[in-house]
């Protein structure tokens, strides 16, 4: 046995498990038909979702994550959430990557778009 198999069964494994049936509960409360796993993260608790709880149908859902959380802003409050969520880049890569908003690099707004990143990035050097 190696120490990553050990972890993922000692660790993991219980908590994904616990996780399955504490999401099983949820969809019998909610009386949900259908179930939706996502691409990646949701491959292997579709696997022992299906294995446990085969009455109810689910699909293993190719998306990305950025379709996703594009589809599920309702208000300014999760705009605001997504825009603080970490992105290697610059503003104007983020508005167009999460957003959707492509910002013409000519444009003077973008620079200001840009000068505000660098500005936010350098006063919490100090």
């Amino acid at each position: 046995m190696s120490a990553a198999y050990d972890i993922g069964y000692v660790f993991f494994a219980p908590m994904i498990c616990d996780f399955v049936l504490w999401f099983r509960e949820q969809v019998e409360e909610f009386r949900l038909e259908n179930i939706l796993f996502c691409a990646r993260d949701g491959y292997l608790v579709k696997q022992l979702y299906d294995e446990l709880c085969n009455s109810i149908s689910s699909v293993y859902f190719l998306t990305s994550r950025t379709a996703a959380i594009r589809a599920c802003m309702e208000n300014e409050e999760d705009i605001r959430y997504v825009g603080e969520m970490k992105f290697s880049g610059s503003l104007t890569g983020q508005l167009e990557k999460r957003f959707g908003i492509r910002v013409d690099e000519t444009d003077e707004r973008a620079q200001l778009l840009d000068y505000k990143s660098a500005n936010r990035k350098s006063s919490r050097n100090l």
